[in-house]
């Protein structure tokens, strides 16, 4: 037997995967930009410094600056896909639930 409510419940589960794709880690956005303004600044700054005192040695805070900053941006940037990929997830969990409890459901799988 068909749920009379099928279409409302479809519509529900197409405004979440909407959401889904546009889902944002707050934390993954605080870890990403992080990371960039030390990759970015830091270079600046360790160039800078590095042209001032003449020293050969001081291109090695380039390097940290560049080896710390950008590995943090990019797991930033997993962690906001990892929370778009677990909400899509969710969606897709329950779409399998739909079919699965309305065998007579021709528009899911």
């Amino acid at each position: 037997m068909r749920d009379p409510n099928m279409e409302e419940k479809l519509k529900g589960i197409e405004n979440e995967l909407k959401l889904a794709e546009t889902a944002r880690s707050i934390s993954g956005e605080i870890c990403k930009w992080t990371g960039l303004l030390t990759a970015s600044f830091g270079t600046i700054v360790a160039l800078a410094i590095t042209f001032e005192t003449a020293d050969k040695k001081a291109l090695l805070s380039v390097a940290a600056c560049l080896g710390g900053g950008l590995p943090l941006a990019v797991i930033g940037g997993n962690a906001t896909n990892n929370k778009k990929t677990a909400k899509a997830s969710l969606v897709q969990a329950k779409l399998a639930k739909l079919s699965y409890f309305d065998p007579g459901c021709d528009t899911v799988g």
